[in-house]
């Protein structure tokens, strides 16, 4: 009787063991890095974007307090990767990532050129009702003087 147990216990230990490797294993890896700028300061708050080239699916992640990204469970294969931030110009980066491999991309953002932004609305600035009213009265008596004198000066009317 005593010889089962220990032979129970065994098989026990044996089936558990031997399952352990196959938790363990996976076949997708990881990509990750730090974002920061040409001064080396981390860029928090930077999108990056990895896009698998042979099937163009896009992952997207966004760079933490201490500029840190990562994708995980990443399939083998060539990826792209595309980092994005307001005021810096967008940079890219091409790797592989093989089975159960972590690869690091660390990406350094050039600071963006500066671009003036002309927005056009149809409503006119909001003015105090008494100033716009004025600014018209005088509108209208700058016209008519316009008007009278281009009158006097070529059709000799009074």
């Amino acid at each position: 009787m005593h010889f089962a147990k220990k032979s129970t216990l065994l098989s026990i230990i044996f089936c558990l063991a031997s399952c352990l490797p196959v938790f363990s294993q996976t076949r997708g890896g990881q990509a990750n890095g730090t974002v920061t700028d040409a001064s080396g300061a981390v860029v928090p708050g930077a999108t990056v974007t990895l896009t698998n080239q042979a099937t163009n699916i896009q992952s997207t992640a966004t760079s933490n307090s201490n500029g840190y990204y990562v994708f995980v469970n990443v399939q083998p294969g060539n990826y792209q990767l595309k980092v994005e931030k307001a005021g810096f110009k967008a940079v890219e980066s091409s790797f592989v990532v093989a089975v159960n491999q972590a690869v690091t991309q660390n990406m350094v953002l050039d600071v963006g050129s500066a671009s003036t932004t002309i927005e056009v609305t149809s409503q006119a600035p909001h003015k105090r009702s008494s100033i716009a009213t004025m600014d018209i009265a005088a509108l209208v008596f700058l016209e008519t003087a316009v008007h009278r004198a281009f009158h006097r000066t070529c059709c000799d009317v009074e």
